[in-house]
């Protein structure tokens, strides 16, 4: 009997079924790439806005998502004339991703809309250490760009605090507003912070901390910042961080160095005692310091 040899027609079939799946499977692509490219399309469209009501907010939100999701392509395009005129008309400045899922997962699928974004409500988000690595890793793709992020209430801890440091030091930063009270963050999330601050003082106005696990050594971390004269910070809370006179002594020393900066500062519900409280009322009598508001003396 003779012996069965290779069938080529079997393998021309073979390579024939692969082919014709292939182009089923690129007909299949195409067709709901441009199915989505139709939806996209009406979401962005400036008419789609009037075809829901105030109580449709999620139609809203999902425009507003779309329309960033479009800067962010037309940017890595080349094309900012373009997406700088599309954000001028439609106010595309805030992101909230309490209109989404509070969630790391979330904020990480939504990074091209942060990008786009002038400011940031993240407040009580669930952000733990892994949303802030993927938060300061978009923002440093165009840094220049946000000016306030609102990260309160969240998981930062140290380790969360230091991935955002490393976008703070950023030259190309222009973060004016930062809010980090109820982070649990230490001595060295503070360290972290103050560091970078003190390597871009320039454009940091407002620092929300309070809440948080500062203690004396956070502190003097923070007053090595503020007495750099370079450093432009407006307003500091420091509400219940576990401060006592030894962290009041930096601080003052600081403010006495520099006095042309800061204007308010929260110390409510720390470990003032007399001689702390003796030192802030010298310092307001400083002829430099008139203006300097301290609350919770």
């Amino acid at each position: 009997m003779e012996k069965c040899k290779p069938d080529a027609v079997s393998d021309h079939f073979t390579q024939g079924d692969l082919k014709h799946i292939f182009q089923l499977l690129e007909e299949k692509i195409i067709a709901f790439v441009k199915n989505e490219l139709k939806r996209f399309k009406k979401i962005v469209s400036p008419d789609y806005r009037e075809n829901f009501n105030d109580k449709e907010q999620d139609e809203s939100d999902a425009r507003e998502g779309a329309l960033k999701m479009a800067l962010h392509f037309l940017r890595n395009m080349k094309q900012k004339h373009i997406a700088d005129k599309l954000q001028e008309k439609e106010k595309l400045d805030v992101f909230d991703l309490k209109k989404y899922i509070r969630s790391d997962e979330c904020l990480l699928r939504l990074q091209p809309v942060v990008e786009e974004s002038q400011k940031a409500l993240l407040n009580n988000c669930s952000i733990g250490e892994e949303g802030f690595r993927a938060l300061a890793s978009a923002l440093r793709s165009n840094p220049s760009h946000m000016r306030e992020l609102q990260l309160s209430e969240n998981k930062a801890g140290d380790s969360g605090v230091k991935h955002l440091s490393s976008l703070l030091e950023d030259p190309n930063c222009k973060l004016e507003k930062l809010h980090l009270s109820y982070c649990s963050i230490g001595e060295e999330g503070f360290r972290a912070l103050a560091s970078a601050l003190r390597s871009n003082p320039s454009h940091m106005r407002e620092l929300r901390l309070s809440y948080d696990k500062a203690g004396d050594s956070g502190v003097k971390h923070l007053s090595s910042l503020l007495e750099d004269p370079n450093c432009k910070l407006r307003t500091l809370h420091l509400v219940c961080c576990n401060i006592t006179d030894e962290g009041f002594r930096a601080l003052a020393s600081a403010l006495r160095s520099n006095p042309s900066a800061l204007r308010k500062l929260w110390l409510n519900g720390n470990q003032l005692g007399p001689s702390a409280q003796q030192l802030f009322s010298e310092l307001k009598k400083h002829p430099n310091c008139k203006h300097l508001q301290i609350y919770g003396l």
